[in-house]
């Protein structure tokens, strides 16, 4: 994937993302699902930091999905829940800053899945 060299510089607001799933994402109605946030899938890469025991990682993810409130990212290494993460979310449009926190963590094939969820310059 290409990344972009549009990059913004404010932190990722609930807005601004939700805007961005709304244009991007079939409208279709969705019965019977056990979330509460419905996932889209999304292309796209986050380059993220974090630490873990004290010690900072720089890692890139690719991402799997999105939803409203955060996204379900691919790692190579398991990241404990609640770890803290700085983001630049890097999509088709641009880069976005984001902050975000792990809410879980299971291993898969290739590696681990990891829900992440926004923590949003404009919580609401």
């Amino acid at each position: 994937m290409a990344i972009s060299t549009t990059t913004q510089t404010e932190l990722l607001t609930e807005h601004r993302w939700r805007q961005f799933l709304a244009v991007r994402v079939a409208a279709d109605f969705e019965r019977g699902t056990r979330r509460s946030w419905r996932r889209y899938p999304i292309v796209g890469e986050v380059k993220a930091q974090y630490q873990i025991d004290d010690q900072p990682r720089k890692r890139s993810w690719d991402i799997l999905s999105g939803s409203a409130r955060g996204l379900t990212i691919r790692s190579d290494e398991e990241v404990p829940l609640g770890t803290k993460i700085a983001l630049q979310i890097h999509l088709e449009e641009g880069a976005f800053p984001a902050a975000a926190v792990v809410k879980h963590c299971t291993q898969t094939v290739g590696g681990y899945k990891l829900g992440i969820q926004f923590v949003f310059a404009d919580p609401t």
